[in-house]
């Protein structure tokens, strides 16, 4: 077993002493690595936990806890856990404990937010948007906070409706601060793409985008997509350009203008030299990019050849690219 696998199962095995909630912090501190480095862990352990019967549980601000889905082989698993590792928990002196681990590279925190998204279905250690949050405030006009308001109903601009129509009852549309129509600027992190194609065979998009409060659908059609198609890309953080789309009955949406990356953000672009490559080769290659090209494109494609270079698309790469 290697020193990455061992840790794991140290993990497992204090995770199986618990009923409740235990932190990252408190088994980092059992077996005496980083705090990251356990979260660097949690796709194989969550993995490990399923394997074993149960099902790992994630909540902001209280930690982790197992699940126990089937009871039978979790005990089992749990039965040999407690035979093969001794736990020192917090009533122990720390010193006692023998573990010792090579520590690795740590991700960096575009990385390792993007894995809690994608394992866990919400950010653990912060947000991508954090740090931009003072320069999203003055380039946008609307957020998915005030889109949630709309909706609720409960986003009214007191200052437009008199005292008697307050009384007497008034058009809540006439009275929100946004109006169906109404042209906004919104900024986030898109957290899916989804293409169609309409009746008339014209290309459009249902993209999902996240800001710091929450979620809102933008409504991308065929000349707005076109246009963007660089920038739609997930986990791509973008400005658009809008009007508002605010019906009964339905959750208020965004129809785009114009979808652009946000601020000086740096963007990942795949660069593949094809210069020396012989035609059967530029063949393949052609190939494995529209194979690797579907909904969820996360980095953009383009050759070079000689002294030009062309685009030609994005793909979708779930490790990153050291050198081509």
């Amino acid at each position: 077993m290697d020193v990455t696998n061992k840790r794991i199962m140290i993990e497992f095995h204090i995770l199986c002493q618990y009923s409740d909630y235990i932190t990252t912090s408190e088994i980092a501190k059992a077996i005496n690595v980083t705090d990251r480095t356990i979260k660097n862990d949690m796709s194989e352990l969550k993995q490990l936990v399923k394997d074993n019967g149960g099902k790992l549980i994630t909540k902001q601000g209280y930690g982790l806890k197992i699940e126990v889905v089937d009871e039978k082989l979790f005990n089992l698993a749990k039965t040999r856990s407690n035979v093969k590792f001794y736990y020192v928990d917090g009533r122990n002196n720390m010193n006692d404990i023998k573990y010792t681990f090579i520590e690795k590279e740590e991700f960096s925190e575009k990385e390792l937010l993007s894995q809690e998204k994608e394992m866990l279905g919400i950010y653990l250690s912060g947000h991508p948007l954090s740090k931009l949050k003072e320069e999203i405030e003055r380039q946008t006009t609307i957020s998915t906070k005030d889109i949630d308001e709309i909706d609720n109903k409960t986003n009214i601009d007191e200052e437009n409706v008199s005292e008697i129509d307050m009384m007497s009852g008034y058009d809540e549309q006439k009275a929100s601060k946004f109006r169906d129509g109404q042209e906004v600027k919104i900024a986030g992190i898109i957290t899916s793409i989804k293409k169609k194609f309409t009746k008339t065979n014209r290309i459009m998009a249902f993209v999902t985008i996240e800001d710091l409060y929450g979620q809102a659908e933008v409504i991308t059609f065929e000349n707005a997509y076109l246009a963007a198609k660089d920038s739609l890309m997930e986990e791509n953080i973008v400005l658009i350009k809008g009007r508002l789309s605010i019906r009964e009955e339905e959750k208020t949406s965004i129809i785009a203008n114009e979808i652009t990356n946000f601020g000086v953000q740096k963007r990942k672009i795949l660069i593949i030299n094809i210069t020396n490559l012989d035609e059967p080769t530029k063949k393949k290659l052609r190939g494995a990019i529209k194979y690797f090209n579907g909904e969820m494109n996360n980095i953009a494609v383009e050759v070079k050849e000689g002294e030009n270079i062309l685009k030609c698309g994005a793909i979708y790469l779930t490790e990153p690219i050291l050198e081509v």
